[in-house]
């Protein structure tokens, strides 16, 4: 055996011993499909990531109930967003 032989034997053994090491994984592509987050919403998040930014700084306690408030109706309207998709979907 000349060298060329067994160094690519050895490469295709180091190479095969990499591939059952790390095995390329198969992903599922994320499915975009909110329909229920409408333009409201994405305002009504632009809102309440500012009032935590402000909360951030300014730690007033007048702040926090507001964060607190926002948050608050903020996923009372998106769980109703998402009732909503259900039903009309059922």
């Amino acid at each position: 055996m000349n060298y060329s032989v067994k160094f690519a034997t050895f490469h295709n053994n180091i190479v095969d011993a990499y591939e059952i090491a790390f095995p390329i994984k198969t992903v599922n592509e994320k499915v975009d499909d909110v329909s229920w987050f409408c333009e409201e919403l994405r305002n009504r998040r632009s809102i309440l990531e500012l009032l935590n930014d402000m909360y951030r700084v300014y730690r007033t306690d007048h702040l926090g109930a507001l964060v607190k408030d926002y948050k608050r109706e903020n996923n009372r309207m998106i769980r109703n967003c998402i009732v909503l998709i259900i039903w009309e979907h059922w």
